[in-house]
């Protein structure tokens, strides 16, 4: 046998062996516990009795997401007490029926392999309606077949679960994070049916009164119909139909970029000289919208609906195009 031939052999049976270390190693890891079939994480579970949901990273304590029951919503009371998102509640509800598996696990000197020590974990909490808890688990890293690893958190047994706990607070991959407040918040700061709107009143570098003109009722015994109207022109003229109702449709679906502390409301440019737009509605109700300061970036600019709403950050971008100059909404020729 030559030299090169007893070098190439002796590189197969190396590469031989680190096959068969890895192999006994991903068993070991991976192998279902001998008799521990499908079972359940957390039994005796009725989601309609919880009140409350608590998460964080272990190695970042202090950044709790907190949501709980208010009223028949919920809202994230980390966050200001802001609405939460009721289509994001539901997703946790749903998961919590996948939290179901096989043991993959036991031993606690390897949890960390699985992000699932203490500190690399993800902490769900669930309080009941009388305050007692719940549940604890421990979220840990998606599995490379679908699923994830996940724990109780006074066990070290670790179980592959079809649930992904850590996608529903908005944390993906492998790299631990803090989970993501403005994934549960509502964001739709105001809704309004603008067929229901009659008046706009833009106050802004010009002051802008977009009136509806509604067709008048077919008969003494017909509604009126507000699905169609025109603007009644002002001391400049007509307006144009399209661009006008572009603001009134914005004016009445309004999604904020995200939440602001209501502490520094001071500094947010919302009292006298900030923008407003007035909707007055069918009913004679009114509805005013300020929009004052840049925050610091530039990017955005603060917002709040009505005089005790929540402030709010918007893209400038949007709120400058709620205030047009009176040319640009005269029709084109």
């Amino acid at each position: 046998m030559t030299g090169r031939n007893r070098t190439l052999w002796v590189l197969v049976g190396l590469f031989l062996v680190l096959v068969v270390l890895s192999q006994l190693t991903g068993k070991r890891r991976n192998a279902t516990t001998e008799g521990g079939g499908i079972v359940p994480l957390i039994t005796g579970l009725d989601t309609a009795e919880i009140g409350s949901i608590r998460a964080w990273l272990g190695s970042s304590p202090d950044s709790v997401l907190e949501v709980r029951r208010s009223g028949d919503g919920w809202e994230v009371s980390s966050r200001w007490n802001w609405p939460a998102k009721q289509t994001q509640v539901d997703q946790f509800m749903n998961s919590l029926n996948d939290l179901r598996g096989e043991i993959r696990s036991s031993t606690e000197d390897i949890l960390a392999d699985y992000d699932l020590d203490e500190e690399s974990g993800l902490h769900v909490v669930a309080m009941g309606l009388g305050g007692t808890e719940r549940f604890h688990v421990i979220a840990g890293k998606t599995a490379s077949r679908g699923g994830s690893f996940t724990r109780l958190a006074d066990s070290p047994a670790v179980y592959l679960v079809r649930a992904s706990l850590r996608s529903t607070f908005g944390i993906w991959g492998d790299s631990p994070e803090a989970p993501d407040a403005k994934r549960w918040v509502d964001l739709s700061i105001h809704k309004a049916d603008r067929n229901e709107v009659d008046q706009v009143v833009l106050q802004g570098d010009d002051r802008i009164v977009l009136t509806k003109v509604l067709p008048a009722p077919a008969g003494p015994d017909s509604v009126v119909d507000r699905s169609s109207w025109t603007w009644k022109a002002d001391a400049h003229g007509g307006f144009d139909k399209a661009a006008a109702d572009g603001i009134v449709g914005s004016l009445c679906s309004l999604y904020a970029q995200n939440v602001a502390d209501p502490a520094g409301i001071d500094r947010y440019g919302l009292g006298e000289g900030s923008r407003i737009a007035t909707l007055t509605m069918a009913d004679g109700t009114t509805r005013e919208i300020r929009f004052g300061a840049e925050t610091e970036d530039g990017q955005s600019c603060y917002m709040r609906v009505g005089p005790d709403g929540n402030p709010a950050t918007l893209h400038k971008g949007t709120a400058d195009r709620l205030f047009p100059d009176r040319e640009s909404l005269t029709p084109k020729e």
